[in-house]
């Protein structure tokens, strides 16, 4: 078991420990008559895997996943880095002796072979055993007494099975075990864990362990739940693993891979004479692959296809939603092995719903005046000052995307209307606009909005400790910032000088000439997935003033006034469910004034769910694929966190700026998953700057938002008002990212 690591300087510490747990020397317990008990044996088998580790690491490239069988499992942590050597000899031994305390008496394990899972579970139902490790389609390991095991074995045989006793007693991977789940839980609470730094999958789920909450949960419940080890070593050959090399003693684990992956090279370490030539051997197999050519790996492909994604929603009229969906189901099929329902799995019901509903109460809100009179009354309240208007323009956006609206739906509502005043009475409309897009990013990440469902959900999902209020308030101020600096750069001052008006009672509507009719409100406007204007004829304003005071509140719209404010105690105080609470609104609001909601469904931006659907779905196989822990593995590898962090945001932010802020939050910001979970920044600091290099560059005349303020712009202003908004746009995604990275992340204050 140790001959290989015998005199070797770099296994010297990991061979002491084990001596120190065991009480006498790791080679005289290795050659014991008791060294088949588990107080015995679960240490040694750590050690002999971790010994040989220790010396190989220097030697080979860095693993593309780890995987432990049973206890191997622990031992796996120990390699990636959740604890050391040490702590795991320590917990394996705890793991023991609360084993064989829960074991009871007479029980044990056997393998059947030759049935598979369908026809087998109803057999160990009947007799009360348990599927303790399934090995692969029909070979599994069974847990239980003697009196099931035996029952059992009689109805296997006569299903045709073989049925192979085992010399163990402890009925492990089974609920007879339960007992000591609870305690070894505990236990490795009390140790000092950190967050995976290799990819590690989970052995009851397949599942990568990428935080501490997970690793205390899986390396627990596995004592008394199956091990999964088919579907761990079928996802780390989705993940591209091709080269398999066993660690410890033995090679029944090579033996089982080799007939299920023909196409890989797999070996055990028991195979080699010494632990050179099992190197050797690594690095050989890995030259020949890529000599070879190889086949594309998953995580290759499915970042090839996120890259075509981007460009072809980039450069041409389609939506990325469209084209995503499309992919997903292509590289999912062709590389990543995935069938329909699997890739189907990732698509977001909720955000679906959230989406919808949100849509389709701001569409009723629209059609019934109530957006109007909100801007009406915020206009009132100015009372005439002209130095308020941008700022009133800024806030009505930001709360209108605070309580959910898209930004782009806010910055069509409010754009046209602000660079009508902006052209009124002779405002920057640079400045104008600047305001009302950066009062949507504003209020864009309250956690009822879509940039924030989007942003809290990956962080709850990977179980970052970030919270909702947190990302808000920094985007909230962040954009206040770049507001402020726009006002005072871009023709504030002058108008700090100009005073007040005498109040022309009046302002001209925003229109938009649609294809084939007449001119409609800024409330028609459509919206495509990557940010093109859908209109045939190009935007005009309308000089026809139209009274303020003829704004009043109407029934419809004092109820759905309650609505929305409804809705944001539903959601922010008791935390219920956006979607359903948005739609329920909307439907109540409906049925009270079934006349004016007509046409609010066609006023759903089905174009932006299907974008955000498309893009989310296609995370889903960029995920199953390990492209994520890939991905975010690099940049942790380049050994300096800050700068990791640095190019993630600068990721984000230049795909931003001609793509969907929404689209890219969700394709971005699992990349950085993997190297927060090391604990060396601050997960919230990283989350947030990440959040506003993504969004802080939706300025751009590419982007939704700004495409949409050009084209509200008067016909002769458009020209330089698009260059213009390059020219800011550029700055904003050359030193925005920085300056997000540098106020977030590089003084560790959040």
């Amino acid at each position: 078991m140790f001959d290989r690591v015998r005199g070797i300087a770099a296994a010297r510490a990991v061979l002491d420990a084990a001596g120190d747990v065991l009480e006498r020397d790791v080679f005289a317990a290795a050659a014991a008559d008791d060294r088949f008990g588990n107080a015995q044996a679960q240490p040694l088998l750590c050690a002999a895997s971790i010994a040989q580790w220790h010396v190989l690491r220097d030697t080979l490239p860095s693993p593309i996943v780890l995987a432990g069988y049973s206890i191997g499992e622990l031992a796996a942590h120990a390699i990636a880095g959740s604890f050391d050597a040490s702590t795991c000899l320590s917990l394996s031994a705890q793991r023991a002796r609360l084993m064989d305390a829960a074991s009871p008496a007479g029980a044990g394990m056997q393998a059947i072979l030759g049935l598979d899972r369908q026809t087998l579970q109803p057999l160990c139902d009947t007799h009360g055993a348990h599927v303790a490790i399934a090995n692969g389609a029909d070979h599994f390991i069974i847990g239980g007494t003697q009196q099931a095991l035996n029952a059992l074995a009689a109805a296997a045989h006569a299903q045709g099975a073989e049925v192979r006793p085992l010399p163990v007693h402890v009925p492990a991977h089974t609920p007879l075990l339960s007992a000591a789940v609870t305690p070894f839980a505990a236990a490795l609470q009390a140790t000092t864990l950190h967050a995976p730094c290799l990819p590690l999958l989970a052995g009851i789920d397949a599942r990568p362990v990428r935080d501490t909450t997970t690793t205390v949960h899986t390396l627990s419940a596995q004592l008394a739940q199956t091990i999964e080890w088919a579907q761990v070593m079928r996802q780390a050959f989705e993940r591209g693993a091709r080269v398999f090399l066993q660690l410890g003693p033995g090679n029944a684990l090579a033996r089982m891979i080799a007939p299920a992956y023909p196409c890989c090279e797999v070996r055990a370490i028991e195979e080699f004479q010494s632990l050179d030539g099992a190197a050797a051997w690594v690095r050989s197999a890995l030259q020949r692959l890529r000599c070879l050519g190889g086949r594309m790996t998953p995580q290759i492909a499915t970042i090839i296809g996120l890259v075509i994604m981007f460009i072809v929603a980039t450069a041409m009229p389609i939506n990325m939603g469209a084209v995503a969906f499309a992919l997903a189901f292509i590289v999912g099929g062709l590389w990543v092995d995935m069938g329909g329902k699997e890739v189907l799995a990732g698509f977001p019901g909720d955000l679906f719903l959230t989406l919808v509903g949100i849509t389709y109460l701001f569409a009723i809100a629209q059609k019934n005046g109530t957006i109007d009179l909100l801007v009406h009354w915020a206009v009132k309240a100015v009372r005439g000052h002209i130095v308020a208007i941008p700022w009133v323009m800024f806030v009505i956006t930001a709360v209108l995307t605070a309580f959910g609206a898209l930004g782009p739906a806010a910055v069509a509502i409010i754009g046209p209307v602000a660079l009508r005043f902006a052209k009124q009475y002779n405002i920057n409309p640079l400045m104008m606009g600047l305001l009302v897009i950066h009062g949507a990013q504003a209020g864009g990440f309250s956690p009822i909005s879509v940039y924030g469902s989007i942003t809290n959900g990956v962080v709850q999902k990977a179980g970052l400790e970030v919270t909702e209020m947190a990302v808000f308030l920094t985007s909230l101020g962040f954009n206040f910032m770049m507001a402020t600096i726009c006002f005072f750069a871009f023709g504030g001052i002058a108008l700090l000088r100009r005073g007040s008006i005498t109040a022309a009672g009046t302002v001209g509507t925003a229109e938009l000439a649609m294809a084939g009719g007449p001119q409609a409100s800024s409330r028609q406007f459509a919206i495509e997935g990557h940010g093109a204007l859908v209109a045939a004829g190009g935007g005009t304003l309308s000089n026809d003033p139209v009274a303020l005071d003829a704004v009043g509140l109407t029934r419809e719209r004092l109820f759905t006034l309650i609505g929305l404010l409804g809705l944001g105690v539903a959601a922010l105080i008791y935390n219920l469910n956006v979607g359903l609470v948005s739609i329920t609104v909307a439907v109540v609001l409906a049925l009270l004034s079934p006349q004016s909601q007509k046409g609010a469904v066609d006023g759903i931006s089905w174009s932006t769910v299907l974008l955000i659907c498309g893009v989310v779905t296609y995370i889903g196989v960029l995920e199953h694929a390990g492209a994520v822990d890939f991905i975010g593995h690099g940049v942790s590898s380049i050994g300096i966190p800050l700068l990791g962090a640095l190019l993630v945001c600068y990721v984000g932010g230049i795909v931003s700026a001609f793509a969907s802020s929404a689209a890219v939050l969700g394709a971005t910001i699992p990349l950085a998953v993997p190297f927060l979970m090391q604990g060396h920044l601050s997960a919230a600091g990283v989350i947030c700057a990440l959040a506003v290099s993504s969004t802080i560059v939706d300025v751009s005349p590419f982007s939704t938002n700004g495409a949409l303020v050009v084209a509200s712009a008067a016909k002769e202003e458009r020209e330089t008002l698009f260059r213009r908004f390059l020219v800011y746009s550029g700055l904003v995604v050359a030193f925005g990212p920085l300056l997000a990275w540098l106020v977030f992340v590089v003084p560790g204050w959040m």
